[in-house]
């Protein structure tokens, strides 16, 4: 049975409310979709179908992937930027479904434990609300 949009909406918004709690200085997480639909935030399992973050997101991670390939290092992971007030990750993932989580934090020191709580929280997603595999019939 598959899950109900809004409940998944719900369970993601959740599980993006945890990780900011993993992540002391953590002012904003997000998932959107790869073509730049915000899908949801830690505060909003509804968000504002205007907000232009996910767009802004997709844009940046179609770049990071074009530079990564032409550099010859393959697909690109993670994008990292480092701003004046804050460090803003950036996570391509999921295997079926591909989506981006954004993770802003105000203290750059604390990146390597974010980056960790990052990855595990791409893992737990991809698991709770990936879209299983089609399965290809043993000859």
């Amino acid at each position: 049975m598959a899950l109900d949009p809004r409940d998944a909406r719900i369970g993601m918004q959740q599980e993006l409310a945890a990780l900011c709690g993993k992540v002391p200085s953590a002012k904003l997480a997000a998932v959107a979709s790869e073509d730049g639909l915000l899908v949801a935030t830690h505060d909003a399992a509804e968000p504002n179908p205007l907000d232009r973050k996910s767009a802004v997101l997709a844009s940046l991670v179609a770049l990071a992937r074009t530079a990564a390939k032409e550099h010859s290092l393959e697909e690109a992971r993670w994008l990292v930027l480092g701003c004046r007030l804050g460090v803003m990750v950036v996570r391509p993932f999921g295997r079926q479904k591909r989506r981006l989580l954004l993770l802003v934090m105000g203290d750059s020191e604390k990146l390597a434990p974010a980056l960790g709580a990052a990855k595990e929280f791409s893992v737990r997603i991809d698991a709770k609300f990936g879209q299983p595999a089609e399965t290809v019939p043993a000859e």
